[in-house]
């Protein structure tokens, strides 16, 4: 009978996906709040249950059925902390769960560095670049360019998972796989490899850190960030190093610091000046003006959105790196509507949101509750209550659907701009859907 010494983080999540539920379905199911199962999944082995939960999750576990304990029992078996530092330290990793990808599908595979058999796990499929990924995993200094090019691979599928997963659900794949990144980048000495692991190593740590950014976590966003710093340097990539630092300038807007999201924008923005695409330039010319925006400096931020107006009429896609994500007339529209709400132009502003949304079609996307809150802000300005809270509430419904802390936390930092407002029928209606969100 399987059974569980001590719960953590991990081992609840463990159990949810054996059980085959969501995260919603799996805290229905215990009796407790989507908070609580968030809170587990994104701090994994650093948090232990308090010892009613404990009891709890030892009850779900006895009442699984027979396929759902064997499930567990098996991922129990082949589980290793995801934040376990000491597989980084050059040995081989045993019990680790390998990012691969079969045939164009990411797959977790547990791989045992005593004796590896990969081929068994995958049928049919073209097993050499797995082998030879397993292979690198027990002796770093076998690493070769197919293994290199594989794990590129997998870093390309985190970045489209991002759509589809909640960061929580994303997280543990995007850390295992800089740890075994980290690892091999230890394991080698060829400096043409080196770089290109360390380019990796950039992006996902990058990625990381804007996870648990999405989950409110800036503690452990930090590290993450330095972890970045460290490797794009390495990579000798100054458009990488200035596309994570515009991340970075990101983080400091949304935490209200925009003298320091300023710096970081800027400074992005002249290391990209010669290398990056003319997407890039864009992208980082609009968060510049997202920053000067924040600080009420209306001439230059006008100015930053037609540079970036300006570079994006340049870009061509086929030239954008594989990390560079499609930064678009729609996602300037948004920024562009943004701003102008910032700057207290609100007809323009309202005008331009509602054709970012337009562009950006009807897909309940994490870009399209953002836009949204800015609309609302817009709406309170123009001292429309009911139609700010009725447009907070659609934001909010989409942040919890995507499992976003972050959009919820938007929406939380939007609702004193309708304190005017309280007892309104449309503002409580909005109250009573931000006690219910995790």
């Amino acid at each position: 009978m399987t059974t569980v010494d001590r719960w953590t983080g991990s081992e609840a999540k463990l159990l949810r996906q054996a059980l085959r539920l969501s995260i919603r379905g799996f805290a229905a199911n215990l009796g407790i709040g989507v908070r609580t199962v968030n809170k587990w999944e994104a701090r994994q082995t650093d948090i232990t249950p308090l010892p009613h939960m404990q009891e709890v999750l030892d009850t779900a576990l006895a009442r699984a059925s027979d396929g759902a304990k064997a499930r567990f029992a098996a991922a129990t078996r082949a589980d290793v902390p995801e934040h376990e530092t000491a597989q980084l330290s050059g040995q081989p990793v045993r019990g680790a769960m390998l990012p691969v990808v079969v045939n164009g599908r990411l797959m977790f595979m547990p791989i045992d560095a005593d004796a590896l058999a990969v081929a068994p796990l995958v049928g049919h499929a073209d097993v050499e670049p797995l082998e030879r990924l397993a292979s690198a995993v027990r002796q770093p200094s076998r690493i070769d360019p197919i293994v290199v090019e594989h794990l590129e691979l997998v870093t390309q599928a985190h970045r489209s998972l991002y759509y589809y997963l909640s960061s929580v659900e994303l997280i543990p794949a995007v850390t295992g796989h800089l740890q075994v990144i980290t690892l091999l980048r230890r394991g080698t000495q060829r400096p043409l490899l080196r770089r290109r692991l360390a380019a990796i190593a950039g992006e996902t740590a990058g990625h990381a850190a804007w996870l648990f950014h999405d989950l409110g976590d800036q503690h452990s966003a930090v590290p993450y960030y330095s972890v970045a710093d460290v490797a794009t340097r390495e990579a000798g990539d100054p458009a990488l190093d200035a596309y994570v630092r515009g991340f970075r300038s990101l983080v400091m807007s949304s935490q209200g610091q925009a003298w320091e999201a300023l710096g970081l924008a800027r400074g992005a923005a002249e290391t990209a000046h010669r290398s990056a695409t003319a997407t890039t330039r864009a992208w980082l010319a609009g968060l510049e003006a997202q920053a000067l925006a924040s600080v009420g400096d209306r001439t230059p931020c006008l100015d930053a959105l037609r540079r970036a107006d300006s570079a994006l009429g340049h870009a061509r896609r086929e030239e954008d790196p594989a990390w560079m994500y499609e930064f678009d007339h729609a996602r300037l529209l948004a920024v562009s509507g943004a701003c102008y709400g910032q700057l207290g132009k609100t007809a323009a502003a309202e005008q331009t949101l509602r054709e970012a949304l337009e562009a950006l079609g009807p897909k309940r996307s994490r870009r399209r509750a953002e836009v949204l809150v800015d609309l609302a802000r817009v709406h309170a300005q123009q001292h429309d209550a009911e139609e700010a809270a009725g447009v907070a509430g659609e934001a909010l419904e989409i942040a919890v659907e995507t499992g976003s802390p972050a959009g919820i936390q938007r929406v939380r930092r939007f609702r004193p701009d309708l304190a005017r407002w309280n007892g309104t029928r449309a503002v409580s209606a909005l109250d009573e859907q931000l006690a219910h969100a995790f």
